[in-house]
């Protein structure tokens, strides 16, 4: 539980402290550069960190596909805005990555929220309480996200392919953010364990991700400025993106220990059966 503490408080902390460096920035001229770096960041470190994740597992495993498509994600999005900055690319190549994106995004979180099926766990809950909370997160899910899918769908009917990139984007939200109940009930099953760890993080990461989207879609309908809309919005994109490095790198340091302790009990019971046969 202090590990799981400790990867929860450095993620907001990090988060607080780019909102303070973005505020301070706001009218100056850095303030451009300073958010192309930290929007590069934000592709860059959940990579990382879903790459922490997978050296812990062999190709052919489970988790290892799951935290792969997630990197995968981050990956297509880091290659769509280098481009974007670098290049005059045309609109149907940002539309494609980001369709490649959250796609990956889609399947990856598929593969988590079914982990603990493939392990074979009970959850914590009754049928109907998972029914209820899942029916629960499906409605704020589509209340998110539905207007953007809308609104995407508008300009995507006046030809417009930028409309697509929403699309894609407002599509991946809606269906991820579904997943964060059956995310949230594997690490209720896992309490107790360190593996609670890294489900805790990367739920919590998918809850910063829906509050950014809330943030966006709330801050029109209550008179938010934009500067506070976009300060806020900053925190949580930050937050999410830190917290998915954290439950990579959670995962890794959980995943080695446990790999550690499974070769010292073999060594042990080696070392008695020659006892034994002595």
């Amino acid at each position: 539980m202090r590990l799981l503490m400790i990867f929860l408080v450095i993620p907001l902390l990090v988060a607080a402290a780019l909102m303070i460096i973005n505020l301070a920035s706001i009218d100056s001229e850095a303030h451009y550069v300073i958010g192309t770096a930290e929007g590069i960041l934000h592709r860059i470190v959940p990579i990382l960190g879903c790459l922490f994740a997978m050296s812990t597992f062999l190709r052919s495993d489970y988790l290892y596909k799951a935290w792969g498509f997630v990197a995968a994600c981050a990956f297509f999005l880091l290659v769509r805005d280098l481009a974007t900055m670098l290049m005059n690319v045309p609109d149907w190549f940002v539309a494609l990555f980001s369709v490649f994106a959250n796609i990956s995004n889609v399947i990856g979180f598929i593969l988590m929220a079914r982990a603990w099926q493939v392990a074979g766990l009970s959850l914590p809950i009754k049928r109907t309480q998972k029914i209820t909370l899942v029916s629960i997160t499906i409605g704020v899910a589509l209340a998110v996200s539905g207007v953007a899918i809308v609104i995407s769908l508008q300009k995507i009917s006046t030809g417009d392919l930028m409309g697509v990139r929403g699309l894609a984007s407002s599509i991946g939200d809606l269906i991820t953010f579904s997943f964060i109940a059956p995310l949230f009930l594997t690490a209720l099953a896992l309490r107790g364990g360190a593996l609670i760890c890294p489900w805790a993080l990367i739920t919590a990461s998918r809850l910063a991700w829906l509050f950014l989207d809330t943030t966006q879609f709330a801050g029109q309908w209550i008179g938010l400025s934009t500067s506070v809309t976009l300060s806020v919005g900053s925190l949580f994109r930050s937050l999410a993106t830190f917290l998915t490095f954290s439950a990579g790198l959670a995962q890794y340091l959980v995943s080695k220990t446990l790999q550690s302790e499974s070769k010292s009990k073999r060594e042990a019971s080696t070392q008695t059966g020659l006892i034994l046969d002595a």
